[in-house]
């Protein structure tokens, strides 16, 4: 009942000021998004909540549909590159073709339309909507979530009736809420890490985010993120200019890593995550279903050939999109018969059984593309296109890790790429006026 209440009086702030602040809402829908499973399994919310994001996206919609019709800005105002467009084009129309052809239920198409979109639709609304000023509140306010959640975590782990996966913090305790952690995880951290290196935050807080995200990594036992780290900090370290700071960050970090990452082994009584052996073992471990046609992180796309038969050309265009598809109220007949093999549990898989080998790699070569775009455009660095780039990367073995890129904590890592997208846009037309006057 707190949870639903809680969730009702963030919506109505953000239906309140969608009209005259949109920005706004979006800054407060940031945080709806983050604490959607905190609001259901910490405080008691009906899953329905998961469905206002629809709303306002419905609104945010209609606002920039009217906004284009006003408008008079100019084709080279645009968001984001030709090559991503075109890509984003094929993805959709061979789908829908595909999907119709094989047969697909038209709400399971849609449904599945309305899954990929929304990510889209997200960076129409920062693009068109987002001011500077809650880019800076934004990531103010990381740290003292990041205290609270830690210690929201270590409280469910000394319960001892949650297991690693269901401790979440204020994010949540419920199946997925890992998904989250991650997501919070690896905005902080790019953040603080190049704030740092530029001097726009201080050490303390830079040890101190990283003592707790650390801390809730050792306590949830989410393996995966020291990887996700390592990317993180090579990219920024990368865009950023060779100098003593950053040579004195690499070696703390390396020493700090190394104390934190035995402190886990112990913790848990471990395996070495970075033997190769282990490596091998953890990508092709069964997903804990214990059956021979169970997905894992690299068998994937060999169980779905054998599973459905897949002939040349299912196996370039899969069965169409919505094809594996399901929500409270209705599922797939494929999800209803497979659902034991966990192909939605990895990104890649779920993609793959959809859209064929053609349509993962046109979804991952939108990711690509994006992080070409903002990278050949870091003339105009700044911090948010340095944490944007920073987490395009990590996006990239998401989906082999998981699903998280399906669900809804991916909206908060599209915000961080929108953001960076509003920023490269503005100053192009800064530029540009600069140069007509």
């Amino acid at each position: 009942m707190i949870g639903l209440v809680v969730a009702l009086i963030i919506e109505v702030l953000i239906i309140f000021n969608i009209k005259k602040s949109p920005s706004k809402s979006l800054y407060i829908e940031f945080y709806l998004i983050l604490f959607l499973h905190g609001l259901k399994g910490v405080l008691g919310a009906p899953n329905f909540i998961l469905y206002f994001i629809d709303m306002n996206n419905l609104i945010f919609l209609f606002l920039i549909l009217l906004k284009k019709k006003s408008s008079k800005q100019h084709s080279n105002n645009k968001i984001i590159s030709n090559s991503v467009l075109i890509c984003v084009f094929f993805f959709f129309v061979i789908g829908i073709v595909t999907a119709l052809l094989n047969g697909i239920n038209i709400s399971l198409i849609l449904w599945s339309v309305r899954n990929y979109f929304r990510y889209i639709l997200i960076i129409l609304a920062v693009a068109n909507f987002w001011k500077k000023e809650y880019t800076t509140k934004l990531y103010k306010s990381l740290l003292p979530i990041l205290v609270i959640n830690t210690i929201v975590s270590i409280y469910q782990y000394s319960l001892h009736i949650y297991s690693a996966d269901n401790i979440g913090g204020i994010l949540g305790v419920d199946f997925g809420c890992n998904s989250y952690s991650i997501v919070l995880f690896m905005i902080a951290t790019a953040y603080y890490l190049n704030a740092f290196i530029n001097k726009k935050e201080n050490l303390f807080k830079f040890i101190l985010v990283n003592v707790c995200v650390f801390t809730c990594v050792i306590i949830a036992d989410l393996k995966a993120f020291y990887f996700l780290f390592i990317v993180e900090m090579f990219v920024i370290l990368f865009i950023n200019k060779v100098k003593m700071r950053n040579v004195l960050i690499i070696i703390l970090s390396i020493i700090g890593f190394t104390i934190i990452y035995n402190i886990c082994l112990s913790f848990y009584n471990s395996k070495n995550i970075f033997n190769v052996d282990y490596i091998k073992e953890y990508l092709t471990e069964s997903s804990y279903s214990y059956n021979d046609d169970s997905i894992n992180r690299t068998d994937g796309i060999q169980i779905i050939n054998k599973l459905f038969n897949f002939d040349s050309e299912k196996t370039a265009f899969g069965l169409g999109m919505g094809a594996g598809e399901y929500n409270a109220y209705f599922s797939s007949n494929i999800y209803q018969v497979y659902e034991s093999t966990h192909y939605y549990w990895f990104s890649y898989a779920w993609i793959y059984l959809e859209n064929g080998f053609i349509g993962l790699i046109l979804y991952i070569l939108i990711l690509v593309f994006t992080f070409k775009y903002i990278y050949i455009n870091r003339i105009f660095k700044s911090r948010d296109v340095n944490v944007a780039l920073a987490i395009i990367p990590t996006m990239l073995l998401l989906i082999i890790y998981n699903s998280s890129l399906r669900y809804d904590c991916a909206y908060l890592l599209y915000m961080i790429i929108g953001i960076s997208l509003i920023y490269i846009q503005n100053k192009r037309r800064d530029n540009n006026e600069l140069v007509q006057n």
